[in-house]
């Protein structure tokens, strides 16, 4: 990896046991997440999760948009779309997620770490979005207001 800067190669050293290419993608994230995501909804750039490709079109107007792939508000967790300044954030379950119990397991598991980490994840399914798509929006919207509520009123920790 000779010839990277010296960020570059620091970032890929932090990623054990990431790929390369998620490794730099992550940093691209974080210099010009911004771009990135309106490419993804543009269709320009291929977006990593289904997660992602599913979820974003239907946050379009929301303000802010949430950011992709967070791996730093829980330590060792990765979340498809979240609000850093509100501490929330989506994750999608696709119709082929929960084929086993283990699946079941390692997401309640994941819930407490985020909640413990104070961070409210909602789980969004292939099935919420086909047949009631119209109250999961207004749910994530309620809880969207709600928390930004909380923060400027000085109540979100």
């Amino acid at each position: 990896m000779a010839g990277l800067p010296d960020p570059l190669l620091k970032h890929l050293a932090e990623r054990d046991g990431v790929s390369t290419r998620r490794a730099v993608r992550d940093l691209l994230e974080i210099t010009h997440g911004a771009l990135i995501r309106r490419l993804g909804r543009a269709g320009v750039l291929d977006l990593e999760s289904e997660g992602e490709r599913r979820l974003l079109p239907l946050l379009a107007d929301f303000d802010p948009q949430p950011e992709t792939q967070v791996t730093d508000l829980v330590k060792g967790r990765r979340l498809d779309v979240a609000w850093r300044a509100i501490r929330y954030g989506l994750e999608y379950d696709s119709e082929d997620h929960h084929t086993l119990p283990t699946d079941r397991d390692a997401d309640g598991l994941r819930d407490l770490e985020c909640g413990s980490a104070g961070v409210l994840v909602h789980r969004i399914t292939a099935g919420m979005l086909r047949y009631s798509l119209t109250a999961t929006l207004r749910g994530v919207r309620a809880t969207f207001d709600r928390r930004w509520e909380a923060l400027r009123a000085g109540r979100l920790d």
